[in-house]
């Protein structure tokens, strides 16, 4: 038996309800809130955030974090990636699908210049469709249960202190 104390983990979800796909980080991290219970898990929702509004929300937290966020990595519709740089913004630097000005990778370098200096972790999700709606497309509501289960993998991993792996439809980038 494993007599370490949990670590903590904030999971954050990004992304705007008005792009379709773009909840799907939103989506993503409301279902796992009500599977995951844990005192090592906090759970936060930063929809149609800005740049400036995650780096000063980020210069907050003073523990590890993963992110949950839509992603043009090129990929299969549907597919995750997870990345565990050391510097997130020279591996954040895909084509921005963001809706909410400039994107994550940004973010992250503003707080970084700022004094952020805790670990992250980010899960990309392949979209499908972002154009304007308000609902998730059919397409990704299909993949919400493997995506859902892929999460809690992930986070059951990191508050463990074990380093993740990826699952077929994954991908580590280092």
């Amino acid at each position: 038996m494993d007599d370490r104390a949990p670590l903590p983990l904030t999971l954050i979800g990004v992304g705007s309800r008005a792009g379709r796909d773009d909840a799907i980080g939103l989506e993503l991290v409301e279902r796992l809130a009500g599977l995951h219970p844990s005192p090592a898990l906090t759970s936060l929702v930063w929809e149609d955030a800005d740049a400036l509004s995650l780096a000063g929300e980020l210069l907050e937290l003073k523990q590890p974090i993963l992110i949950v966020d839509c992603a043009d990595m090129r990929l299969e519709p549907g597919s995750w990636r997870l990345f565990h740089p050391r510097r997130p913004r020279t591996h954040l630097a895909w084509d921005s699908v963001s809706t909410h000005g400039l994107g994550l990778a940004e973010a992250l370098e503003i707080a970084e210049a700022l004094g952020f200096d805790q670990p992250v972790a980010v899960l990309g999700v392949q979209p499908f469709d972002l154009r304007p709606g308000r609902d998730l497309t059919p397409e990704m509501r299909t993949c919400l249960p493997e995506l859902v289960f892929a999460l809690q993998g992930i986070v059951t991993a990191l508050i463990a202190g074990i380093r993740p792996f990826p699952s077929s439809r994954a991908a580590f980038l280092k």
